[in-house]
């Protein structure tokens, strides 16, 4: 949708608009960083790019920029060096980076960054090719040879599945079965049966999902985790719940799957204006309603769970909008 289309939405809808910003050379511009095609978190940073376009006034000055990137793991690196200011994450990633831990144990915690929200549920699709398991149960997967696609190296999507399938009992230490594809590219390669696992996670409907039940017809099967499963997968973290994927998700599905499912969340450098972090952070849930017809996920956004695995402190323009809705702010993160 276009600026065009979203404001002719967005006066249908009776939401106010703003005047269109003028020029101004002093406009702060910053860059979201986001995801792959095929997923959750480019769409929706596209679509809070489009929504702060057509809602911030002059006196706002500035603007985002939403950016394809790997995903998490790149999303953090490139805070940190400041090519992007702003960034989705899973919550595992944000912990890692916070803590010194997985990708950053040889180089530490990564400073100056700082909390803006928690987003939707990242919800784990392991994706079958057709006839490779018997029932589509997860612990199907131990002790059988299987070609996994795991995501893209520097991303979110390959390092949580890494996580996971090894919490699982998982072998994953025969380098020549795994392979590092975006969310698209995994999805030709399962039609293809070059591959006999994808990991596609994101919130629900993820569009490579989609194509995939589509493009196999519905045979493609999302595999099942018991509760007792979800726990060993989480692997003592306290991240993962599970989570229900009902039939009207994805055509072709044919009966309801239970899987696992992190927070997703929202960082910031912390020199950015407290007043910038502020007007984003209002927009977004000022406008969901617009933010619902780019996706679906971002539904399950609630204010009351906005503070849930978030492990920065937050930003101060983010504790000034839940300090007014009313949302109580733990100690550990006051800004």
């Amino acid at each position: 949708m276009n600026r065009r289309h979203l404001l002719g939405w967005m006066a249908a809808s009776g939401t106010a608009l703003a005047r269109p910003k003028s020029q101004n050379s002093t406009l702060a511009r910053y860059r979201l960083a986001t995801g792959t095609a095929g997923g959750t978190y480019y769409p929706v940073g596209v679509g809070i790019q489009q929504m702060l376009e057509a809602t911030l006034a002059p006196r706002d000055a500035f603007e985002v920029r939403a950016i394809t990137t790997a995903g998490s793991f790149e999303n953090i690196d490139y805070l940190a060096e400041d090519t992007a200011q702003i960034a989705f994450c899973q919550a595992l990633f944000a912990r890692h980076a916070h803590n010194g831990e997985g990708p950053w144990e040889d180089t530490g915690p990564v400073s100056g960054l700082r909390s803006v929200a928690g987003l939707w549920p990242n919800v784990e699709h392991f994706i079958a090719r057709p006839g490779v398991l018997a029932s589509a149960q997860a612990g199907e997967l131990i002790d059988r040879p299987l070609r996994i696609n795991l995501g893209n190296r520097r991303s979110g999507a390959a390092g949580s599945a890494r996580h996971l399938l090894r919490s699982l009992g998982v072998d994953l230490r025969d380098d020549t079965s795994l392979y590092y594809m975006g969310y698209l590219d995994s999805v030709r390669a399962l039609t293809a049966n070059t591959v006999d696992l994808v990991c596609l996670p994101g919130g629900v409907p993820v569009a490579a999902v989609t194509r995939a039940f589509r493009q196999t017809r519905g045979r493609c099967q999302l595999l099942n985790f018991t509760p007792a499963q979800v726990e060993s997968a989480d692997g003592g973290y306290g991240l993962w719940r599970p989570y229900r994927v009902s039939t009207a998700a994805y055509q072709g599905m044919t009966a309801p799957v239970m899987t696992l499912a992190q927070p997703n969340v929202m960082l910031a450098r912390r020199e950015l204006p407290a007043a910038h972090v502020y007007r984003m952070l209002k927009g977004i849930f000022e406008h969901s309603r617009f933010l619902y017809t780019v996706h679906p996920a971002v539904r399950e956004m609630q204010l009351a769970r906005s503070l849930e695995a978030l492990v920065y402190p937050l930003h101060p323009g983010a504790q000034r909008f839940f300090e007014e809705q009313g949302v109580v702010i733990p100690d550990a993160l006051q800004s």
